[in-house]
């Protein structure tokens, strides 16, 4: 009760110096002229997490309620995927992905179901994403990195 009186666990978040994104649109440009526009809403009616894909052939759905994954082509086929669910922290996720990593340590396995450098890739995008946010500049991603280690400290 004391942290809540007289921390920062006790401020509400509507009327301090709060300015975590609550809902964001981030529209991407790939090598490739791929384009994706990826849009997060913090707050939803059922406090549920979904997600669609579209592409050429079709589109891919998933909620997180039903646990499945829908693909709908658009030449009629359907197919659905129920991946396996497990007890933990969001919804299990952070029990697999654990698991997933000692298994590929244990194994020697150095790419696993992607690489460290994939990985570290993903999480550069969404840096610059909110640093997009923040500076209301549009970012590219390989300048932004390069950016990113010339401001990282020296090894010594």
């Amino acid at each position: 009760m004391k942290a809540i009186k007289e921390g920062p666990y006790g401020r509400c978040v509507f009327r301090c110096d709060n300015d975590v994104v609550d809902h964001q649109v981030v529209n991407l440009l790939f090598d490739n002229d791929t384009t994706v526009s990826f849009t997060m809403s913090a707050f939803t009616a059922n406090g549920n997490r979904t997600f669609k894909i579209m592409g050429t052939k079709g589109e891919i759905r998933g909620t997180r309620d039903v646990n499945g994954i829908d693909v709908n082509y658009f030449n009629g086929k359907k197919e659905r995927y129920s991946p396996e669910k497990v007890e933990g922290g969001h919804h299990g996720s952070d029990y697999l992905i654990m698991r997933d990593f000692i298994r590929q340590v244990q194994s020697g396995d150095r790419e696993g179901k992607t690489s460290a450098m994939e990985s570290a890739r993903s999480h550069m995008i969404a840096f610059a994403a909110e640093h997009s946010r923040v500076t209301g500049c549009t970012i590219n991603l390989d300048e932004y990195i390069q950016l990113v280690k010339q401001e990282a400290p020296q090894k010594v």
